[in-house]
């Protein structure tokens, strides 16, 4: 089983096991979805990154900062905005900016509850990405397939 580690009252992911888990094969589990222009977006699911999260690092989860005034939502002007962590129950890893946007990646004014619950779903596979490295590899626009940085498979073709 993987642990996390815990660091004070924050919550950390071992190096060698967010390098393990990065270097994961996703392929078979990548969606992908036109956002307009040339540009088509790479993703997992919400569901299918929970459950890579809960078979790699079961104690751990999502849960989000909450506001005063309005649950899991932060608002500025006319938008809105989501804070996602990951937590053990007891420790927790830093707060995640994360926009409530359309699928071409734009803000939404006056977002409605659909949107708001999208966000939440997309902050949530970012949260999981940016700390456990389970599907970063979609965000650092590396092509799934290819062989990754840093591993002695990639060290030697590039000699």
């Amino acid at each position: 089983m993987i642990k996390p580690t815990s660091q004070g009252s924050g919550l950390t992911i071992d190096p060698a096991i967010f390098t393990k888990l990065y270097e994961l094969d996703i392929s078979k589990h990548v969606e992908t979805r036109p956002s307009g222009g040339n540009f088509t977006a790479s993703y997992l699911s919400w569901s299918v990154a929970t459950l890579l999260l809960k078979q790699h690092l079961p104690e751990v989860m999502v849960d989000f900062d909450k506001s005063e005034e309005n649950g899991v939502v932060f608002v500025h002007s006319n938008q809105a905005y989501i804070m996602p962590f990951l937590t053990d129950g007891i420790h927790r890893t830093p707060s995640i900016f994360f926009p409530v946007m359309d699928n071409r990646f734009n803000a939404i004014d006056r977002p409605d509850v659909r949107a708001i619950s999208d966000a939440c779903q997309r902050g949530a596979v970012k949260a999981i990405a940016q700390f456990t490295g389970l599907g970063l590899v979609l965000y650092t626009g590396e092509e799934i397939g290819k062989k990754f940085p840093d591993t002695p498979e990639y060290r030697e073709a590039k000699k």
